[in-house]
C-alpha cells in the first residue's frame, strides 16, 4: 500500500520513518503545493493519504476534508504538529481515519498503528452503524510496546547467551518415512541438502538464520522488528510454488510435499552448532506443532503472527483450532 503525505515540513518526515522501513508500505512524499491536484485525484483503494494542516485554518481544514469525506473506502488522516485543530472530534465525524498531533508525532508511526488505522479507515468507509459511533482514535500516548526485546529488523543488536523475540519458521519434509524405504541414504542427504538451499533462497532476503536441521526438518529465526510479520509472504510463495519447485528443482526425488509454521518466540540465541543445550518453552511448542499438528503440506501461523498479518494476507488464513491453548490459522488453498 502507498502511504501519501502531502507537507513541506521536514519534521513530518522522522513520523514515518517506520512505515518507509516497512515492506508492507511504501511511502511516498508530496508538497503542500500539490494538496489541491492530489486531494481530487486521490484513489483510495490502494493508498492512504495524511495532509498536514499545519499553519491552516479551521475552514482550510474543513475545505480538504470536504473533498476527501465522499472516498469508499476512506482512507484520510491529518497531521497537525502545533496541535492547533480546536475539533479533532469533528474529523472522524467528517470520515478521517487518523489525527497525528504532537503526542503521536513525538514517538512516531509505527507499522503496527498504520495497519489499525487503515482497516479503522476501510469500516469508515463502508455505510454501517459506524457511522453513528464517536471516534475511538484520539492522540494519546502510543501503545505499550508487546515485544520489548524484539531482535529488531536485522542481525546488527543480537548477541549470543541474551533472550529475544524472533519470528520463528518451523519446515518440515513431509512423509520422510516413505522415501526413506525406498530411496538411499545418499539420495536423502542430499534431498535435505536441496530442501534447505531453497528455505534459504525464499527466506534469505528477509534475514533468515538456519538455527537448527534434524532428519526431516528444522527451524529457521528471522528478525523481528515487534512491528511486522512480513515473512509470510515467502511462506505463502513457497505453498504456491511448490508444483513448480518439485518440476524445476526435486524432480530426481520423486513428489516432494513440505509443512511450514510461522509462531512468534522467545529464546536464547546461540549461533547453528551451538543451540543443543537450548532449552525455550517456545522452541519446543513449534516442534510439537509441527510433529503432531500440521497436516502435510499445508503452511499454519500462531496467533501472535496472525495479529500482525498485513490486512491484504489475514483474509487468505482460517481458523484451524488450538493447539496447547494456542489458537492456530491455516493458509486456505489458493490452487
Amino acid at each position: 500500500m502507498t502511504v501519501y503525505v502531502l507537507t513541506d515540513d521536514e519534521r513530518v518526515r522522522p513520523i514515518f520513518a517506520t512505515v518507509e522501513r516497512s515492506r508492507t508500505y511504501s511511502v511516498e512524499w508530496h508538497p503542500a503545493s500539490d494538496r489541491p491536484v492530489e486531494l481530487k485525484r486521490f484513489n483510495a483503494h490502494e493508498s492512504f493519504l495524511y495532509f498536514d494542516a499545519s499553519g491552516m485554518d479551521a475552514s482550510a481544514v474543513r475545505r480538504c476534508v470536504n473533498v476527501l469525506e465522499d472516498v469508499r473506502p476512506c482512507r484520510f488522516g491529518v497531521i497537525d504538529l502545533a496541535g492547533s485543530v480546536d475539533d479533532v472530534a469533528e474529523l472522524f465525524h467528517r470520515r478521517a481515519a487518523d489525527y497525528i498531533g504532537p503526542a503521536i508525532a513525538a514517538h512516531g508511526v509505527s507499522t503496527a498503528r498504520m495497519r489499525r488505522v487503515v482497516e479503522y479507515g476501510i469500516g469508515q468507509g463502508e455505510d454501517s452503524d459506524l457511522d453513528r459511533l464517536e471516534p475511538t482514535i484520539v492522540d494519546t500516548e502510543p501503545d505499550a510496546e508487546p515485544y520489548p526485546d524484539a531482535s529488531g529488523p536485522d542481525w546488527s543488536r543480537v548477541r549470543p547467551g541474551a533472550e529475544y523475540t524472533f519470528l520463528m519458521l518451523y519446515a518440515g519434509i513431509d512423509r520422510i518415512g516413505d522415501l526413506s524405504r525406498k530411496s538411499s541414504a545418499g539420495l536423502l542427504a542430499d534431498l535435505r541438502r536441496r530442501f534447505v538451499s531453497i528455505l534459504e533462497e525464499y527466506f534469505g532476503p528477509y534475514g533468515s538464520r538456519m538455527w537448527t536441521w534434524k532428519e526431516d526438518y528444522g527451524l529457521m529465526l528471522l528478525p523481528f522488528d515487534g512491528e511486522s510479520v512480513d515473512a509470510c509472504l515467502p511462506a505463502i510463495r513457497l505453498m504456491i510454488n511448490r508444483v513448480l519447485i518439485n518440476t524445476e528443482q526435486l524432480s530426481p526425488y520423486g513428489e516432494i510435499g513440505w509443512r511450514l509454521a510461522l509462531h512468534l518466540g522467545r529464546t536464547v540465541y546461540r549461533a547453528n552448532g551451538d543451540t543443543g543445550s537450548i532449552v525455550a518453552a517456545d522452541v519446543n511448542f513449534l516442534f510439537h506443532l509441527g510433529s503432531r499438528y500440521l497436516e502435510p503440506g499445508t503452511l499454519s501461523v500462531t496467533q501472535p503472527v496472525h495479529g500482525l498479518l498485513p490486512a491484504r494476507i489475514r483474509p487468505l488464513m482460517n481458523h484451524r483450532g488450538s493447539f496447547e491453548s494456542v489458537q492456530v490459522y491455516q493458509l486456505r488453498d489458493l490452487a
